[in-house]
């Protein structure tokens, strides 16, 4: 927690009061203008309830939070990315990346539904993500059929040759995702990266755009390269246990 509260300004607002039953609106609200996000640390008090915030209250609010925002404004099964299409208000984008930020900088909260190459390029813009990060990210996108595929595929040398079965299966998979390759154990670890690449950063980036200038407006950019390896570590860990 002092690790990250550090990079905020150190000033201490006064007690925000939550509906518990109304938490959503409630956190939209209170981050629509952004004065919150100078606060440093900050006390959540739910209405009605006595506890005091030494730190739980608020990361509940946060988790509480983004479990309802992941259905409005996400997509995706085991791992989430940023809902694309025609009718998204885009000016929703702003709001959760000063939650989020926030979120992440005075409570140590991370949306782990968020897969990691978007969270990372939500938070800290573009990064070199390690090919082990896509590939575990790819694999948990997927489903469970399409996963089995992979990983037996992915188990063959490259001197070898995919069984005629393990190819048809690599090409209905690949081809849902607009891959025209025809995969070898050569090319099918290219053609996940670019899968990757462009599910998880290419195809929602107008949100990622927005949610990365919100988050770097009040200085997240101060974490970029010196805690991307510790966001990352704490990303997993944190997934691990949710």
């Amino acid at each position: 927690m002092e690790y990250m509260i550090k990079f905020v300004k150190a000033v201490e607002g006064s007690t925000r009061v939550i509906d518990r039953d109304n938490v959503y609106e409630d956190v939209i609200d209170l981050y629509r203008c952004g004065e919150i996000v100078g606060e440093c640390p900050i006390h959540i008090k739910y209405s009605n309830e006595e506890a005091l915030d030494y730190g739980g209250v608020h990361r509940d609010m946060f988790s509480a939070f983004w479990e309802q925002a992941y259905s409005k404004f996400f997509e995706g099964a085991t791992l989430l990315i940023p809902m694309v299409n025609p009718h998204m208000d885009m000016t929703i984008y702003p709001i959760l990346g000063r939650i989020l930020s926030h979120g992440y900088l005075v409570a140590g909260h991370m949306p782990v539904r968020i897969a990691l190459p978007t969270l990372l390029n939500m938070l800290l813009g573009p990064k070199n993500v390690s090919p082990k990060i896509l590939i575990e990210a790819f694999l948990d996108y997927i489903s469970a059929a399409e996963r089995a595929v992979f990983k037996e595929a992915l188990s063959y040398g490259k001197e070898c040759r995919f069984p005629s079965s393990i190819h048809d299966s690599l090409l209905s998979v690949l081809s849902r995702f607009g891959c025209r390759q025809l995969p070898t154990t050569t090319n099918l670890m290219p053609c996940i990266e670019h899968i990757v690449q462009y599910e998880f950063v290419t195809r929602p980036a107008p949100s990622i755009l927005v949610s990365l200038l919100v988050s770097r407006s009040f200085g997240s950019n101060k974490i970029n390269e010196q805690h991307f390896r510790y966001l990352q570590l704490s990303y997993s860990f944190t997934r691990k246990n949710y």
